[in-house]
């Protein structure tokens, strides 16, 4: 279900615990997004993926938290893609030791058997590789770190940057 406020009477600082909050109590994702709304008035836009038996408890949420008048909820068609994870493990060589990292990736697939259709590090353990990687005195960039992994699931490139080796795990 999709749930949908509008507000344009609070702060922007409730918006991370409202958001956090709707997470708590079960919503899938929350996408808030400013607009202009009467009188000139900034205003938010709450889209809330929400369990159908979720949509209760997270009304009376937004209405608490919000000082809503009412909530909006749609019954939309969702296509789901299959996806499957891979893990990489980084190899970095920077003393008697190497430091070796693991990094999730989620490989969509699309109609055909099997067929990758895209691919995407996942964000947490991008971070914290990217934190070992730093400690142990690799210097790279979190865009370049994501897009090692990702072109290494995705048979791209050879592996290798700045001294870090990649293997993709069965």
């Amino acid at each position: 279900m999709l749930l949908l406020v509008n507000v344009d009477d609070i702060s922007g600082e409730v918006i991370p615990h409202v958001i956090d909050g709707l997470t708590a109590r079960g919503a899938n994702s929350v996408h808030v997004v400013q607009a202009i709304t009467k009188k000139g008035r900034i205003g938010y836009l709450f889209f809330v993926d929400a369990p159908e038996g979720q949509v209760d408890v997270l009304a009376n949420f937004l209405a608490c938290e919000l000082g809503t008048l009412g909530v909006r909820v749609f019954d939309p068609d969702h296509i789901c893609f299959e996806y499957r994870t891979r893990q990489v493990r980084l190899t970095a060589k920077t003393g008697a030791e190497p430091v070796r990292v693991l990094v999730r990736v989620k490989e969509i697939l699309g109609e055909e058997e099997g067929a990758v259709v895209s691919v995407k590090a996942e964000w947490e353990d991008l971070q914290a590789a990217l934190v070992q990687l730093e400690q142990a005195g690799v210097e790279v960039s979190l865009a370049a770190l994501k897009r090692l992994v990702e072109q290494a699931v995705s048979g791209h490139e050879d592996g290798s940057l700045r001294g870090i080796q990649t293997e993709v795990l069965p």
